[in-house]
């Protein structure tokens, strides 16, 4: 795990904790679906991990949840399509293929993640989005 600040660590603070605890849960998950997936079918994992991840949702409602109109339900409704279908694709590659392989892929999500950040956040240092996509090719260059 490579963090790179601007020049000083004047700028550090707690948040540059979430990327190293996204990609430690990452690899936890990608070796559990690997070992999974020996004796379970892929669609049961990805069918399990989505009803996990529902019913831990639900603990957010207190934080005050609203009502979508209806274009919004659409689109989250299709997001949790999508994502249901690339939850199911993952498992299936960390089946068939080495999970050093597969995780690099899914390590691109914090670059995706710096881009759709919020609007009163500071804006990603090229740098950062350099090396984590430098790092990405390099893996799978070397496979």
């Amino acid at each position: 795990i490579l963090i790179i600040t601007e020049p000083g660590i004047s700028e550090l603070n707690i948040y540059y904790i979430f990327p190293i605890i996204f990609c430690l849960g990452l690899s936890y998950v990608a070796i559990t679906i690997r070992q999974l997936s020996t004796s379970e079918p892929v669609w049961l994992i990805s069918f399990y991990f989505s009803l996990s991840i529902t019913l831990l949702s639900l603990l957010t409602i207190p934080q005050g949840w609203v009502m979508p109109n209806f274009n919004h339900l659409v689109l989250l409704t299709l997001i949790g399509l999508f994502g249901g279908v690339a939850n199911l694709w993952l498992s299936q590659s960390y089946k068939y293929s080495e999970v050093s392989l597969v995780t690099p892929l899914k390590y691109l999500a914090l670059v995706f993640a710096l881009d759709f950040r919020g609007p009163m956040s500071p804006p990603p240092s090229e740098a950062l989005i350099s090396v984590v996509a430098f790092s990405n090719s390099f893996q799978l260059a070397d496979q």
